[in-house]
């Protein structure tokens, strides 16, 4: 019984330290998209002064050379960065609500099945704005990088995988609760 404990109280501790660590990187996260919105909205009024704010020089490069892709472009990157916040905002409600006693809930498979579609829409992102900047690489030179597709589908389809898991896991837990 000894072992079980600290094996619980081991758990416990790790969920502590997620939760502080999935924090620090919301705040990061949201800091990111904060510079990217406030860059593209000063470039928008004074488009010499967004560069030095960020870097954000490939951006304005692009918004020199052609108006309408670089707002599309532009739009593109802080949906991607919003979404990213938001599924870092997702894993502190999911290690908020963690129960040890009972840990499959339907909150939580709810919440895991909202991350992994969150994953999909920043993969889908990601590949329109890849797809844009393969039709802007044809007409002019630009530095702006692509965004990997992968991680976001692999995170995707595993996250969902989890919540049909955790889906499982809530019926046997309701099983047992009206067997007792």
């Amino acid at each position: 019984m000894n072992a079980l404990t600290s094996s619980y109280t081991k758990t416990q501790q790790l969920l502590k330290v997620m939760y502080v660590f999935a924090w620090v990187v919301f705040i990061g996260l949201s800091i990111n998209l904060g510079a990217v919105l406030v860059c593209f909205i000063v470039s928008l009024i004074n488009p010499a002064i967004a560069p030095k704010l960020m870097d954000w020089t490939a951006m304005a490069a692009l918004q020199q050379q052609d108006t309408l892709q670089y707002y599309s472009v532009g739009s593109l990157l802080i949906v991607f960065n919003f979404v990213k916040v938001f599924l870092s905002q997702i894993m502190i409600q999911i290690l908020s609500g963690v129960n040890m006693q009972s840990p499959f809930t339907g909150k939580t498979v709810k919440l895991l099945e909202k991350m992994s579609y969150f994953f999909l829409s920043a993969a889908a992102i990601a590949y329109l704005y890849n797809t844009q900047l393969g039709y802007i690489r044809k007409d002019m030179n630009t530095s702006l990088n692509n965004i990997s597709i992968e991680q976001f589908l692999i995170l995707g389809g595993l996250v969902f995988i989890l919540s049909q898991i955790f889906k499982r896991g809530v019926e046997i837990q309701t099983e047992n609760d009206l067997t007792v």
